[in-house]
C-alpha cells in the first residue's frame, strides 16, 4: 500500500505536495525520507483509483446521516450494547456479539478518516485566503475558534468538569460525556477513565488548579478583534472568509466528534474482552493475543493460548524501551536505536544518518504563537502527571485527550510527536497557550529544572543558563 500510495502520489499530486499535507497530521517527514516504490500496472493503479473514488462518494452521500447518528444515538447504542454483553454466557453469543458489532465499528473507522482528509482540505482552504490578509500571529489566533463556543472533543473533559463546576450538567452526565476518554484511549488493556471512580475528583481538583475561563476569554476577545479589523477593511471580504471559516469549523467539529465516539466503541471492543476473560477464567491472558486469535479460541481454537506466555516475556522486554519514533521506514532495531544518543522520536529512517544537532536549539513544528521562558517539566508518561506544577512549561513525548487537563496550568507545551493537528497543537491554539511539536528530541535534550525560551510562533525551543 505504501508504494502504490506513492505511484500514485507521483503520476497525481507530486512526493513534496503529499509529503507536506501528511506533516500536517503526522508530524516531521524528511524530503529526503526513503519510501519505496512498488511497481504496479495500470490496470492495477485504476482499479485502486476506481475503489477510492467509489468509497469517497460513498461516504460523501452518507456522512451527514453517520453524523447524526454519533451525536445523537451512539452513546445510548454503546450502553445497549454492554448491556447486551453482559448477558452473553458462552463463548458461542460472545462470537456472535463481535460478528454483530464489528461491521459498526469498521464504518465508524472509515468515516473518521474521511472526515479527517475533509477537516484537512476545509483547513487549507482556509489558512490559505486568511494568511493573505493576516500576518502568521493572528492567523493561529483566528484558528483557535474552530470549536465554536462548545470547544472541540479534545477539550471536552476540562469542559465537562467547568460545566458540572457550574451547576449546568450533573457528575452522572460529566461521566458518562467522557468516562471513555483517557491518556491511553487506544489501548484495549488498558483501564478508561470512567473506570476509575476518582477521575471527576482529580479532574476537578486539577480544574481548581487551573485559569480555564480566563484564557479561553482571552482568546475569544483576540478572536472579535481581527474581525472587527477584517470587517472594517473588506466587509465582502470578511464575509467570504466567515464562510470558509464555518465550513472549516463544521468540519474540525465533525472530525473530533466521530472521533471520541470510536474511542466510546474502543471501549465496548474492551468490555468484550474483559467479558471473555471472565466467562473463562482467564485474567488478563487475552491481551496478549490478537482479534484474529481470540475469534479462533471463542471458535474452539484452545491451542492458541500457548502463544501467551512467550509474548509475555516479548511484552516485558519491550515495555523498557522509550517511546519509539511514530514514523519508520527500513529495517528498525529498537534496542539499538534507544541506545542512540541523538535518536529521534518522530521519525526514523534506516537510510539516513543522524548528527547531533546544536545542544541549546531544539526545532519543532510551531503548534502555536507565543513566546515564554520558564521552568521545565519532563514527564515520560501519564502517571507523572500528578508532578505537574501550575506555571512550569510540560515537555513530553506527545499528549493526547488523557492530557488535556494539564493545559491550562502550563505557560507552555514541548513535544516530541507532533504536528500542527495534532492534540498538543490543537488545545494549546484553543487556550492561546505557545507550543512547539514535532520536535523529535526534546524529552532527550531537556530535563526538569531546565529554564527554556519557548517560541511557538518559530517552532523553537531555546535552552538557557541556569540562573
Amino acid at each position: 500500500m505504501e508504494g502504490l500510495s506513492c505511484q500514485v502520489c507521483n503520476i497525481t499530486l507530486g512526493r513534496a505536495f503529499i509529503l507536506q499535507r501528511f506533516s500536517q497530521l503526522l508530524g516531521h517527514i524528511p524530503d529526503q525520507m526513503h519510501i519505496p516504490d512498488v511497481k504496479v500496472t495500470l490496470r492495477d493503479l485504476l482499479k485502486f483509483l476506481a475503489l477510492q473514488t467509489g468509497l469517497s462518494i460513498w461516504m460523501l452521500f452518507t456522512h451527514k446521516q453517520f453524523l447524526s447518528w454519533v451525536q445523537h444515538e451512539c452513546p445510548e447504542w454503546c450502553e445497549n450494547q454492554y448491556r447486551g454483553l453482559q448477558q452473553c454466557s458462552n463463548n458461542q453469543e460472545l462470537l456472535q456479539f463481535y460478528s454483530d458489532f464489528e461491521a459498526t465499528g469498521i464504518k465508524s473507522f472509515s468515516m473518521v478518516v474521511f472526515l479527517a482528509m475533509q477537516f484537512l482540505i476545509r483547513l487549507t482552504l482556509l489558512k490559505n485566503a486568511m494568511g493573505k490578509v493576516l500576518n502568521p500571529a493572528d492567523l493561529e489566533i483566528m484558528l483557535s475558534g474552530l470549536g465554536g463556543e462548545q470547544q472541540l472533543q479534545s477539550m471536552g473533559p476540562l469542559m465537562a468538569i467547568s460545566a458540572m463546576m457550574k451547576g449546568d450538567i450533573t457528575r452522572e452526565e460529566s461521566s458518562r460525556s467522557y468516562g471513555h476518554r483517557g491518556p491511553l484511549e487506544a489501548e484495549f488493556a488498558e483501564p478508561r477513565s470512567g473506570e476509575d471512580p476518582e477521575w471527576i475528583d482529580k479532574l476537578v481538583t486539577q480544574w481548581q488548579d487551573s485559569n480555564l475561563e480566563d484564557l479561553l476569554d482571552k482568546q475569544r476577545s483576540k478572536r472579535n478583534r481581527i474581525w472587527t479589523s477584517l470587517e472594517q477593511a473588506s466587509p465582502r471580504r470578511a464575509r467570504k472568509l466567515r464562510k470558509l471559516f464555518a465550513a472549516a469549523a463544521e468540519q474540525a467539529q465533525n472530525r473530533e466528534y466521530a472521533r471520541s465516539e470510536l474511542v466510546r466503541q474502543g471501549w465496548i471492543v474492551r468490555r468484550w474482552v474483559q467479558r471473555i476473560a471472565e466467562v473463562n477464567n482467564l485474567g488478563d491472558d487475552l491481551y496478549y493475543l490478537t482479534k484474529s486469535e481470540i475469534i479462533d479460541f471463542l471458535a474452539g481454537d484452545v491451542s492458541v493460548m500457548e502463544k501467551v506466555e512467550p509474548r509475555k516475556e516479548t511484552f516485558t522486554t519491550y515495555s523498557q524501551l522509550p517511546v519509539l519514533p511514530n514514523i519508520i521506514s527500513g529495517r528498525f532495531d529498537p534496542f539499538q536505536w534507544s541506545k542512540d544518543p541523538n535518536r529521534r522520536t518522530d521519525y526514523f529512517d534506516a537510510h539516513l544518518s543522524y548528527e547531533a544537532d546544536d545542544e541549546d536549539l531544539i526545532r519543532g513544528f510551531p503548534g502555536s504563537a507565543g513566546v515564554v521562558v520558564g521552568t521545565v517539566r519532563l514527564l515520560g508518561s501519564h502517571e507523572q502527571m500528578d508532578e505537574f506544577l501550575p506555571g512550569e512549561i510540560l515537555v513530553t513525548s506527545y499528549t493526547n485527550v488523557g492530557w488535556t487537563p494539564l493545559f491550562p496550568r502550563a505557560v507552555a507545551i514541548v513535544t516530541d510527536i507532533g504536528a500542527p493537528l495534532s492534540h498538543a497543537a490543537i488545545v494549546a491554539r484553543e487556550l492561546g497557550i505557545p507550543a512547539v511539536v514535532g520536535t523529535g528530541s526534546a524529552t532527550m535534550k531537556l530535563k526538569s529544572g531546565d529554564r527554556v525560551k519557548v517560541n511557538g510562533s518559530e517552532g523553537v525551543v531555546e535552552l538557557l543558563p541556569s540562573k
